[in-house]
């Protein structure tokens, strides 16, 4: 998750131009509308770290982390610039070299919401999951209306093997959000672990309605139809071979 740069009044306009092109599919017209911008106000930080992080987006990454470099160099105290850096690095899959810069960015302001997500996510996938969901709980305590927050702690909870934890972070972040569909997945793929087959299928359509396109919620609906089929009694050995697949969060 990127931080969305703080800006006054002139630069937000720009900046909701720009993510406005880039849901269009207009990567290159957003990253000229930035360039243009920064152009004319070299010194604004806010465009900057905008810039960077569009240029990344446009796959143009070694772009954007020189000038991420260039500006830690020059704001090493913003938390804002080693956030969407180690950003940028954790997306590239380099979560060891992430972390480094997220864990900057929270000496330099310890509340940063956006900074102990991607921490959390740059522990998970480093494989140290206590750290990463006690820095999810702290995100979930910094933010507790954030649906986010507790989809990536009941991620992080499900991985350590704490399923029943999990589930109720999960429900707490489609609380939050009914349209979450990553935390509909998510609460789909408890329920089919424990068995709950038909209730993970309406879960996981729930998901499907929010992201038609979710591929982990398409795989997991057809697995939990065929379960609770086999359930009912029988199957062929493809159908039980099929029945052994994980369930994938997202």
């Amino acid at each position: 998750m990127i931080d969305e740069p703080a800006g006054n009044q002139t630069v937000n306009p720009i900046l909701q131009a720009a993510a406005g092109l880039l849901a269009e599919g207009e990567v290159e017209r957003a990253v000229a509308t930035l360039f243009s911008a920064w152009s004319d106000d070299p010194a604004n930080l806010d465009l900057a770290i905008a810039y960077a992080s569009i240029l990344a987006q446009a796959g143009r990454e070694r772009e954007a982390e020189e000038l991420f470099s260039s500006l830690a160099d020059e704001s090493p105290r913003d938390s804002r610039v080693w956030n969407n850096w180690g950003y940028l690095l954790l997306a590239r899959g380099e979560s060891d070299l992430a972390l480094a810069k997220l864990g900057r960015a929270l000496e330099l302001s310890p509340g940063d919401f956006e900074a102990m997500v991607n921490l959390g996510i740059a522990l998970d996938k480093l494989g140290r999951t206590a750290e990463a969901i006690d820095t999810h709980r702290r995100a979930t305590e910094a933010a507790p209306d954030s649906p986010v927050a507790f989809n990536n702690l009941g991620a992080a909870l499900w991985r350590a093997g704490r399923g029943d934890e999990a589930l109720e972070a999960f429900r707490r972040s489609l609380a939050l959000n009914p349209r979450d569909a990553s935390a509909a997945n998510n609460m789909g793929v408890i329920k089919m672990s424990g068995g709950d087959y038909g209730e993970a299928e309406g879960f996981f359509r729930q998901a499907l309605r929010f992201d038609p396109a979710s591929g982990a919620a398409r795989r997991n609906l057809a697995a939990a139809a065929q379960k609770r089929k086999l359930s009912a009694g029988g199957g062929t050995g493809q159908e039980k071979a099929c029945q052994e697949k994980q369930p994938s969060l997202f």
